[in-house]
C-alpha cells in the first residue's frame, strides 16, 4: 500500500512537472527579431567652394588737367550737331569769320577776371555761334582754355600760335600737363595740337587757345 502511495506520488510530481515544463515552455516568448535598420541618411550637402578673391585692378590713372568736361563727361562734341558746329565759322564783330576755338580764345580772355573763368567761357561760346555748340562741347574748348591760362598764360598771351605758346600747351610746362590732349579726352574729337608746322588744331582744325 505505502509502495502503491510512493509510486503515485513519484507520478504526480513528474505530471506536473511535465506539465509545468510544458506550460513555461509556452509561456515563453519568441526571441525578439532585431528591429529593422533605420532610412539611410541623406548624404550631407556637398560644401561650397570658397568664393574667388575679388582680383584687384591697378588703381586707375588720374586723367589729365581739365581732361573731361565741366559735367566730368567724355565725347562731348562727338555727335553730328557739335562736329558740324565745330567745323562752322561765325561772323563776330570787328573780328570777321571765327571758328569756335578762335571764339573760344577771345571769350576765355574776357573772362579771366570772372569767379568761374571755365561757365563764363562756356557761355560766351554759346552766345556767339548761337547755341550751335552744345553746353558740354563748348565746355572742353573753354577748359581747354583755362588749361592754357593756368599753365601757359606768359607764352601764350600775345600770340597762342607762337613755338613758345605751342609747346607749353603740349606739355612744356611747370606740370608736364598738355592741354591739347586733356582737349581731345574730353570732346571726343582729334587733334593735331603738338605738330607745330599746323600752328596747333583741335577739333578738325580749330585751335583751343587760352591766351
Amino acid at each position: 500500500m505505502r509502495t502503491l502511495t510512493f509510486s503515485l506520488a513519484v507520478l504526480s510530481f513528474v505530471l506536473l512537472g511535465a506539465a509545468s515544463c510544458s506550460s513555461d515552455e509556452s509561456s515563453t516568448p519568441p526571441p525578439a527579431t532585431g528591429g529593422s535598420g533605420g532610412a539611410a541618411g541623406t548624404a550631407g550637402a556637398a560644401g561650397t567652394g570658397g568664393t574667388a578673391g575679388a582680383a584687384t585692378g591697378g588703381a586707375a590713372g588720374t586723367g589729365g588737367a581739365a581732361g573731361q568736361g565741366p559735367d566730368g563727361g567724355t565725347d562731348q562734341c562727338k555727335n553730328t550737331a557739335d562736329m558740324a558746329a565745330v567745323k562752322a565759322t561765325y561772323p563776330i564783330a570787328d573780328a570777321g569769320d571765327l571758328g569756335v576755338a578762335d571764339i573760344a580764345a577771345i571769350c576765355g580772355k574776357g573772362c579771366l577776371g570772372s569767379a568761374d573763368s571755365v561757365k563764363c567761357t562756356t557761355d560766351c561760346i554759346r552766345q556767339n555761334t548761337n547755341n550751335a555748340v552744345s553746353e558740354g562741347c563748348a565746355g572742353c574748348f573753354s577748359a581747354s582754355v583755362k588749361c592754357t591760362i593756368d599753365n601757359c598764360l606768359s607764352e601764350c598771351i600775345a600770340d597762342a600760335a607762337s613755338p613758345g605758346c605751342i609747346a607749353c600747351r603740349c606739355g612744356a610746362n611747370a606740370d608736364s600737363i598738355n592741354c591739347f590732349d586733356a582737349y581731345t579726352a574730353c570732346s571726343g574729337l582729334p587733334s593735331t595740337g603738338c605738330t607745330p608746322a599746323d600752328g596747333g588744331t583741335e577739333g578738325g582744325g580749330q585751335d583751343a587757345a587760352g591766351e
